[in-house]
């Protein structure tokens, strides 16, 4: 089993998976999802579950762990693409 953290705000959320996990799926991420120096905030709308569904069908059990906060940090990160960094 494996925990995720879920970070929200008053205006979004996003799922965090490392670097290197997300790069090894074939999950497709908009530019709405950012990037650190070792982790992507998927965002909640649409990469979150697409990666969620992935590790379904994979039958990967996954629980997150919800991170309310005033304002996420990844509203100043920059876009994260599979293809390299914008």
């Amino acid at each position: 089993m494996r925990t995720y953290k879920v970070h929200e705000d008053g205006g979004h959320g996003w799922l965090e998976v490392s670097k290197a996990e997300i790069m090894a799926t074939p999950v497709a991420v908009t530019p709405y999802s950012y990037q650190d120096n070792k982790n992507v905030y998927l965002e909640e709308d649409c990469d979150k579950w697409r990666f969620l569904s992935y590790l379904e069908s994979r039958r990967k059990i996954y629980i997150g762990n919800n991170l309310p906060q005033r304002r996420c940090p990844m509203r100043s990160m920059r876009s994260f693409s599979k293809g390299g960094t914008k």
